[in-house]
């Protein structure tokens, strides 16, 4: 190495680095576009384009998408003199940058470093969304485990998740593999209840195809029904007949055979949450619920009625 060897302290920056003349209103005060005067290589290889085709350039003649807060950013970091540092999601180049951009001694110039931190900001988005789905999960599970009555705590769990899944419609399906009944539902206001039509429905005719989806899924997960028309048109016109777009529905399993479902209609898509899981996991708490209510329902019946005829005992 050259003894007399100075390092290019713009294009040695280690991040993307930008510097660029601020083009005012008449104001004097309001930024409505900014001109590149430099941009080093790892600016330009996170653009996505060449060095030769920034500069003497407008930032925002370069970008259809770009965020008009990058001006109100210069306007105030070159009229305040002050240093700002913040992370923003950048439309035009489809990126979570982290900042900074500092005033230089020309008046009316600013430079900026730009990070990009799409892993850590996934990183973060996954973690509070692993969160918010896990304590989604415990408020419900202590909820279905209160001292609440059966058809209370089962309504109240239902109201719950409509809080947080926002859908048309919840409900519980129960089955004894050869009818399925709706239990349990909830429905957002101005949607219509279906709980008094389905009632003892032939299971096959009615959700038997659902299984099919379950071979390669945990649950049943239909995003467009469409997808229904051609290969179960009963399911799809059924569906289609309540306005129905798209449907979750966890199985509800006891010794390992399905007893129901715990569905949801038209439930909003949220990154915020992972509303299979949701489901998926209730639906653990449901069963135990149903089974336990089912079990204690019996020995209540033998409790009060005679085991050979059937007919109510002393007890009773």
């Amino acid at each position: 190495m050259e003894k007399n060897w100075m390092p290019d302290i713009y294009s040695d920056v280690p991040v993307a680095y930008a510097v660029y003349k601020l083009i005012f209103a008449e104001d004097g005060r309001t930024v409505e576009d900014a001109e590149y005067v430099y941009v080093n290589k790892i600016y330009s290889e996170m653009a996505g384009v060449g060095p030769e085709e920034l500069l003497g350039q407008r930032f925002l003649s370069c970008y259809e998408r770009a965020n008009p807060i990058w001006m109100t950013y210069c306007a105030k970091a070159s009229l305040d003199g002050e240093v700002i540092h913040d992370c923003i999601y950048a439309p035009e180049i489809g990126h979570w940058l982290d900042f900074t951009i500092m005033p230089l001694k020309q008046p009316g110039y600013v430079a900026y470093t730009f990070m990009n931190v799409d892993l850590d900001r996934e990183r973060q988005m996954e973690m509070k969304r692993e969160f918010t789905t896990k304590d989604i999960v415990l408020r419900i599970s202590k909820i279905l485990s209160s001292e609440e009555a059966y058809e209370v705590a089962m309504n109240h769990a239902l109201q719950e998740l409509s809080r947080i899944l926002h859908p048309d419609r919840l409900y519980i399906l129960e089955t004894d593999g050869k009818t399925v009944s709706n239990t349990f539902e909830w429905c957002a206001p101005g949607v219509a209840p279906e709980i008094d039509t389905l009632q003892h429905l032939d299971y096959e005719q009615y959700i038997g195809g659902w299984e099919k989806f379950l071979k390669h899924a945990t649950s049943v997960i239909i995003e467009d029904i469409e997808v229904l028309k051609a290969d179960d048109p009963v399911d799809y016109w059924n569906l289609k007949r309540q306005g129905i777009e798209r449907i979750i529905d966890a199985p509800i399993y006891h010794d390992g055979k399905i007893i129901g479902y715990l569905g949801a209609d038209n439930y909003e898509k949220s990154d915020m949450i992972n509303t299979v899981a949701i489901l998926e996991t209730v639906s653990y708490f449901i069963s135990s619920k149903i089974t336990n209510h089912r079990l204690m329902v019996e020995l209540e019946h033998a409790s009060r009625h005679d085991a050979l005829t059937g007919i109510h005992n002393r007890n009773a």
